[in-house]
């Protein structure tokens, strides 16, 4: 989708715009930014439920923000749509976090009116609050709102549907331990009668949510409670085992038992258990995997608990081993959670010890006699069949699970145990998967066995070709120059698909172990150079985050402006008007040029500008530019669903002759002339072997650079002579001035205000 710029539209394209939007589907991790971060318009609606009512969660949050009111009325009907409308964003990999952290928190401050406190943890709940913003919040609640709002969720718990988040930041605003815990009792009451009598209940997952709220956030309370919370872990197991369970638990239902799981097993008491019980654990989690692969059933149930107990299995090898180092010796390469307050000699120890007991030798050999090859062998090789979940909404859901949490488990098997992936197996699930991501984000420890030339393949010829782009630029890879040659066949395969020529510059620019190498300028050069006519604004993006790239480098300008013009003098490109950022940025940030390159760079401006259209014709086409870039201020109203927004167009410069002369291409060019001269300073040897002042735009660069650098004019008079006699009256006028009245010439003019825009 091509979207113009939004400052220079009208009331009929931006209409159009809208419409285009609210059309156009996003998928999860493709970048959207220019929504986000667009200088749109300020909206003036008074009725939230307007702006809501858009598909689109970008252009809700950016209509969101920008609206104009002083106050927004919402209910809590409206909270849920804004929570939703957040949790899409931040599900994608640039969404700057902090900056619509930010907002919001600003905009339930001062904007946001409700007589509901529910609505603004709803809201709130979905963002990653800091101390700071805590203390704000606590302050413009109040302490008794917020104690009552705590008592009302806890109570409603088991009909209204929290997160842990949610329930975390009242905790955290409240901020009294005891408080929270005593109001929870119920909670533990009830999951008590749930082990000790293994009832299976609906209410199970609201108190799942409540126990793991406080855990997260007052894990003080839950250190001595070592036998309850290992009796929770075996009763969660217990449901997975079950397959009935599966008619009674959802998948949502499952992700929360599971989330359950691992945030008990970070409690320190559990991973102070005894390594009997650990054992335990996997020895059960392997038997119900196995006796499934056999009966490679295809019942939704079945295939249900399968994916719920293969990925409860991961999280329990990792709670029986925290890390591995490889080169440690056979049996002391773990680091084992050690299982007592004392060691053989009686001496105190901590939680973790480096060295191995015989206990922890017979426990290692356990799990690894559990992980059998064959046992690893099947679990690779096995793919859910085509006919499973037939007739229900999560069929493809299933199928993403399952892929998860195959490639999770083995990965956390590879930190325990050496295993070699089997190329077949796992080209062709990555190959059967819609969306390979679901693969590579569990994957870490197997990344390192896979074939750098399989994997850039697979990228080139894949329809879903940004979720490789994690991988393909992942540290394990990328290590030689070698690759990155690789890597420039992956983009000529990108062609059109403009969303994953963002993503990838915007992942080229986070790489730092390049920065003297010259195939990485030739990619960067190459995306700039190649989709320079368009004008669609994830290539501007692009084309920004190359530059500011740069620009973070300092060593890195001068090889890049080099590679450039090599580059632009090899094609035969002429200067083209997206071509001039580069140049600037570049050029007015040089400390310093060697006199190869600065004859390259000062030959290659100057021949273009001897090629450039005649100046009357120059100045006739820049009008006409201009009277669309300048637009006075109006109200325009836009119509979305159906409904009239009103938008004030704001910021907006009107006509005015004086900027057009100051900032049009020969300015600007001469400008360029002009900072190569001052960062160079060439002899006046030099400037005659450069020159032959027969062009008044270097004549009037070179009279530019003797004014700013205060130097004798003879030479400018004793060479200049000829053309000053020789060129028309409006040439004569403005070498004159320059020489006369400097601060009057709307070169010294454009070049001073250039210079002081590149350090911005």
């Amino acid at each position: 989708m091509k979207i113009p710029r939004l400052k220079n539209i009208n009331s009929d394209t931006l209409g159009s715009l809208i419409k285009q939007i609210s059309e156009y589907k996003v998928e999860p991790d493709v970048d959207v930014e220019m929504l986000y971060n667009c200088s749109i318009v300020e909206v003036k609606c008074t009725k939230i439920k307007k702006l809501l009512r858009n598909k689109d969660p970008f252009l809700k949050y950016v209509l969101l923000i920008n609206n104009n009111e002083n106050i927004l009325e919402l209910d809590l009907e409206d909270a849920v749509e804004i929570s939703k409308m957040l949790k899409q964003i931040m599900s994608t990999q640039i969404a700057h976090k902090s900056d619509i952290t930010h907002e919001i928190v600003k905009l339930c401050l001062k904007k946001i009116r409700t007589s509901d406190i529910k609505a603004y943890i709803r809201i709130l709940g979905t963002l990653d609050l800091n101390s700071d913003h805590i203390c704000k919040l606590r302050k413009f609640f109040g302490y008794d709102t917020i104690y009552k709002a705590y008592k009302s969720i806890i109570g409603d718990i088991y009909t209204a549907d929290y997160t842990v988040n949610e329930i975390g930041l009242i905790m955290s605003l409240l901020n009294n331990e005891k408080l929270c815990f005593s109001q929870s009792l119920d909670t533990f009451r009830r999951l008590n009668e749930y082990v000790s009598k293994e009832m299976f209940d609906k209410n199970l997952i609201s108190c799942c949510i409540v126990l793991m709220s406080i855990v997260k956030y007052i894990p003080n309370v839950v250190t001595d409670k070592q036998n309850f919370l290992n009796g929770m872990l075996n009763y969660i197991l217990n449901i997975f085992f079950e397959r009935t369970n599966f008619n009674f638990y959802n998948q949502r239902d499952t992700d929360v038992l599971l989330n359950t799981i691992q945030t008990l097993c970070s409690v320190s008491c559990v991973q102070n258990s005894s390594y009997k019980l650990k054992i335990g654990f996997i020895r059960k989690c392997i038997f119900n995997i196995r006796q499934f692969l056999d009966s490679n059933s295809s019942i939704y149930e079945e295939t249900m608990s399968f994916i719920a107990i293969l990925r409860a299995l991961g999280t329990f090898i990792d709670l029986c081993y925290e890390t591995v180092s490889d080169k440690d010796t056979k049996k002391g390469r773990f680091k084992v959670v050690f299982l007592g307050n004392y060691n053989e000699r009686n001496d105190v120890v901590s939680e973790t010890a480096n060295y191995v007991t015989s206990e922890s030798v017979e426990f290692i050999d356990t799990i690894l006699t559990l992980l059998t090859s064959d046992f690893i062998d099947d679990l690779e090789k096995y793919k859910l069949p085509e006919n499973v979940c037939l007739g229900y909404n999560d069929n493809e859901l299933a199928k993403k699970r399952f892929i998860s949490a195959k490639y999770s488990t083995l990965d956390k098997i590879a930190n325990v145990k050496k295993i070699s992936i089997n190329r077949v197996f796992f080209y062709n699930d990555i190959y059967a998967q819609k969306h390979p991501k679901y693969i590579f984000c569990n994957i870490d420890k197997l990344k390192k066995q896979i074939s750098w030339s399989d994997l850039i393949i697979l990228a080139t010829h894949s329809k879903s070709k940004a979720e490789y782009i994690p991988l393909l630029l992942d540290e394990c890879f990328i290590d030689t120059s070698e690759h990155l040659s690789y890597v420039l066949l992956f983009i000529f395969s990108i062609k059109d698909d403009f969303d994953t020529l963002l993503f990838l510059t915007v992942s080229l620019t986070k790489l730092d172990c390049f920065n003297d190498t010259e195939k990485y300028r030739e990619i960067l050069i190459y995306i700039y150079l190649n989709y320079i006519d368009e004008e669609d604004v994830r290539i501007s993006k692009s084309r920004i985050y190359i530059i500011k790239r740069i620009l973070q480098t300092p060593n890195m300008i001068e090889p890049f402006i080099s590679s450039l013009v090599e580059d632009l003098k090899k094609e035969k490109r002429e200067i083209h008007k997206n071509l001039y950022p580069f140049l600037y940025f570049l050029i007015f940030n040089l400390k310093k040029i060697d006199d190869k390159l600065f004859f390259e760079i000062y030959q290659y401006i100057g021949s273009e500008i001897k090629n450039t259209v005649e100046i009357e014709k120059l100045k006739k086409d820049l009008n006409k530019t201009n009277e669309n870039s300048f637009i006075e201020d109006k109200v325009e109203k836009i119509d979305i669903n159906r409904e009239d927004i009103v938008v004030l167009r704001t910021n907006k410069t009107k006509h005015d002759k004086t900027i057009q002369k100051v900032f049009s291409n020969e300015s600007l060019n001469i400008s360029l002339l002009i900072h190569l001269l001052v960062i160079y300073k060439p002899s006046e040897e030099e400037i005659n072997s450069v020159y032959s002042f027969d062009n008044f735009w270097q004549c009037v660069a070179v009279c530019s650079y003797f004014k700013l650098e205060k130097l004798p004019e003879d030479f400018i008079f004793k060479n200049q002579f000829n053309f000053v006699l020789n060129c028309n009256n409006k040439e004569r006028k403005q070498i004159k001035m320059l020489l006369e009245k400097p601060k009057k010439s709307k070169y010294l003019k454009c070049y001073k205000i250039l210079k002081r825009l590149s350090k911005l």
